[in-house]
């Protein structure tokens, strides 16, 4: 048997679609299933294990030597062996039912890892930590070294709301953004408000 999950299985098959071909003891070949008739799904023999297997089946191959109206299909089992991580083997139990197929392969890329959660660290999330700290942090050593600053090393006179840096700034704030909102809400027309 040859097969391909990927791709055609090679151009011995007569079928150029073929993923699974089977060489016969005449040296004839078959195809045994066609690449877009491809699922994967969990795998159903009796042994498999949640996570640790999964079954690929295909279907719509030849027909010659078949009942009739049936064409050969394959299901390869997927197995978990985590020794097998170079080279996968199939086991010797291969079941043949009226041109369908059942094929083992054990390989250690069956074997599911489990994936810790991280959380998401989006760009946006970043961002948002970084306005926080800076709010956080970054305001109150504003204020305070802007007092300490304006009181001792350059000896200003006045209480503490006067010491604070930029005060005159921080008191027409609020001003400012009523004076922003009534230019935006005019339509962005200049006159059209006058700041007192």
């Amino acid at each position: 048997m040859y097969f391909n999950i990927c791709g055609p299985s090679g151009s011995a098959c007569r079928t150029p679609d073929t993923s699974v071909c089977l060489r016969k003891v005449s040296w004839d070949f078959s195809s045994a299933g066609l690449l877009g008739t491809q699922t994967m799904g969990p795998s159903t023999w009796k042994d498999a294990e949640v996570g640790k297997s999964a079954l690929l089946s295909y279907s719509g191959g030849d027909s010659e030597g078949c009942p009739e109206n049936v064409k050969r299909s394959t299901d390869i089992h997927l197995i978990c062996d985590p020794s097998a991580t170079t080279e996968p083997y199939f086991s010797s139990d291969v079941l043949v039912d009226k041109c369908k197929y059942t094929f083992y392969l054990y390989t250690a890329l069956a074997c599911g890892t489990e994936v810790p959660y991280q959380g998401s660290s989006s760009g946006g999330e970043k961002f948002a930590t970084a306005v926080l700290i800076i709010f956080f942090i970054g305001f109150p050593l504003y204020f305070v070294i802007g007092f300490c600053l304006n009181k001792f090393v350059w000896k200003k006179e006045g209480g503490f709301p006067e010491l604070l840096p930029n005060y005159s700034f921080w008191v027409s704030l609020p001003g400012l953004i009523v004076d922003g909102c009534k230019f935006i809400g005019h339509g962005f027309k200049k006159g059209d408000y006058v700041s007192v």
